[in-house]
């Protein structure tokens, strides 16, 4: 009875490559999301260090004792200035820059975050991101 059957080979081809390509196109989609998440958080370490530098920069007279008070901006760095060190930083959710001032001793911070990333394949019990991301460097003084 399931002689004939046996020796049908007509589609075996088709369904082992629909078995195999599930998982393939699994592996290559994760491994576009957890490339996006690392570049992601890469730009976002690039923007904390130039917000850093522009920080720094504007201190300066302050920490070399010339002036004994110096008004800086909270967010140093312009849009074009986000948009041309971290593009794809900012796609798919809202990017905020903030100097923390110092408060006692310590020194001040640059806090880079990153609300509303999200990945497109890979769902949040594989992948477990914080919301949200966060990057921070501290200032020398």
């Amino acid at each position: 009875m399931f002689h004939p059957l046996r020796k049908d080979c007509a589609g075996v081809v088709a369904m082992e490559y629909g078995i195999v390509a599930l998982f393939m196109f699994a592996l290559v989609f994760g491994t576009i999301d957890v490339g996006r998440y690392a570049v992601t958080l890469h730009q976002m370490s690039i923007l904390a260090d130039e917000a850093a530098r522009q920080q720094i920069i504007c201190y300066a007279p302050y920490t070399a004792k010339v002036v004994t008070s110096v008004t800086c901006a909270k967010n140093p760095l312009s849009t074009d200035t986000i948009n041309a060190l971290a593009p794809f930083a900012s796609t798919g959710g809202v990017l905020s820059i903030t100097t923390a001032p110092q408060i006692g001793p310590g020194p001040r911070t640059v806090t880079v975050s990153l609300s509303g990333f999200n990945t497109f394949f890979l769902p949040r019990t594989l992948l477990p991101i914080d919301d949200p991301l966060v990057v921070t460097t501290a200032l020398p003084f």
